[in-house]
């Protein structure tokens, strides 16, 4: 339960720093910056965050296996060239 209030409170924190954001991009005042992450335990937090939920409507939630990332390409794919012919 105590683990379950701590992600509750990490959540919302999560929704009031984003409100600074946007309120900084209407401001222009955004600067990026890249982080880096572990997504397999940035899923099962939400995963958990999540499962008492579906637990009280009897709704299943399903997982993420590191499978399933080999799906998506490790770089994304140039866009094409409108110049170009398709085909």
């Amino acid at each position: 339960m105590q683990h379950a209030i701590s992600r509750s409170a990490e959540a919302l924190m999560g929704i009031i720093n984003d409100l600074l954001i946007f309120s900084k991009i209407e401001a222009g005042r955004l600067t990026l910056e890249e982080v880096d992450f572990d997504l397999d335990v940035l899923l099962k937090d939400v995963l958990a965050l999540y499962q008492p939920r579906a637990d009280a409507k009897d709704w299943r939630c399903s997982g993420y296996s590191r499978k399933h990332a080999d799906l998506v390409p490790a770089t994304p794919s140039p866009a094409p060239d409108p110049a170009q012919p398709a085909g």
